[in-house]
């Protein structure tokens, strides 16, 4: 049977096992970023699946913001959070695998305790996430931790206890590093999404055999057409999507205007047009782009261009999610590189 013994001093602070002590700095350090970044990430995924979802203009946002913005934003959610994991179940991940506990004080309801805390922790002990004030706030209460003195939000009576083992500290470092090298991958995939914008790749169009220089976010792949050929490119990270056809007119002497609008006619079920054609050069050749919006997505946006040599056409359709078209990087430079290879 364990062993207990009994705070007393600013009121009853519960059972204290004979292996706790009153937990250091670097555990509680350790811990903290732990369960930290864990739900930041957890909040900040499920943000972005479900704007990508269902608010695509708020998920282009959020691709565009910096994650320190995003940080500071949702670290009072995080508070609240770790708030309702201790009321629940008395630790959180980070405190369990350092040996942490938090005991409550004598009549006070578990739920009040822990969102106190948590604000106190978020108010004096994180600087509200503010870089720079965040560190100089962390390294205070360190201090004073070290010191045998209790971190500022802890004053009145709260102990914070730790294990003595240093099998947990060992433990909790390393699944701190595996988190920092997790966030870390995370971070690349995000900076590789925004490169990938303007690297490029080759894409050898089958119909000409030419070969383009497309952006690396594009993703190629032929569709089936009713006639003609289809090549369908995703950009998922972009919420972005194009297609590039073409089709051999059956007769001479149809010109690009002929052609556009029977084009537009063709796809008045899907889009609906907000431009009419104007003229424009892609890649030294006369051609002719519009605007449209999706009749099947409120919030998709469309460009069309079209270019007829002799009896070949040629149209390319770039879609974007959550923004005006014209506001996709990218964009000009794939129908550019798409009519590279018309022939």
């Amino acid at each position: 049977m364990a062993k207990w013994n009994y705070s007393v001093g600013d009121g009853y602070q519960g059972p204290v096992e004979k292996n706790e002590i009153s937990a250091r700095p670097w555990p509680r350090f350790l811990a903290r970023y732990i369960d930290t970044s864990i739900m930041l990430w957890l909040l900040l995924s499920m943000l972005s699946l479900v704007s990508s979802l269902y608010a695509p203009a708020l998920y282009i946002k959020i691709m565009n913001t910096g994650n320190s913005v995003w940080t500071f934003c949702l670290l009072p959610i995080v508070a609240l959070v770790l708030a309702l994991v201790m009321a629940l179940t008395g630790r959180t991940i980070g405190k369990a695998i350092l040996g942490i506990r938090v005991p409550i004080q004598n009549g006070q309801g578990r739920l009040g305790f822990f969102l106190l805390r948590e604000l106190k922790v978020w108010l004096v002990g994180l600087g509200l996430g503010i870089p720079v004030f965040s560190l100089v706030t962390q390294i205070y209460q360190c201090r004073r931790v070290a010191a045998g003195k209790p971190a500022s939000y802890d004053q009145g009576g709260i102990v914070v206890l730790g294990s003595s083992s240093k099998l947990r500290v060992w433990g909790g470092l390393l699944v701190a590093l595996s988190v920092t090298a997790f966030l870390m991958y995370l971070q690349a995939q995000y900076v590789l999404a925004n490169y990938n914008i303007y690297a490029t790749q080759p894409w050898i169009n089958p119909v000409s055999n030419r070969t383009a220089r497309m952006a690396r976010m594009w993703q190629a792949e032929e569709l089936q057409a009713n006639s003609g050929r289809m090549f369908y490119f995703a950009a998922n990270a972009q919420l972005a999507a194009a297609l590039f056809g073409y089709e051999q007119l059956g007769v001479d002497g149809i010109d690009n205007l002929t052609y556009a609008k029977a084009f537009g006619n063709a796809i008045t079920s899907d889009v609906t047009m907000t431009s009419d054609w104007t003229r424009v050069i892609v890649y030294g050749y006369p051609s002719l782009r519009a605007t449209g919006k999706s009749l099947r997505d409120d919030d998709v946006s469309v460009e069309m261009t079209v270019l007829v040599i002799g009896r070949h056409a040629w149209k390319a359709l770039v879609f974007a999610r959550g923004r005006p078209i014209a506001d996709l990087p990218g964009r000009s430079e794939f129908v550019e590189a798409a009519f590279t290879t018309v022939n």
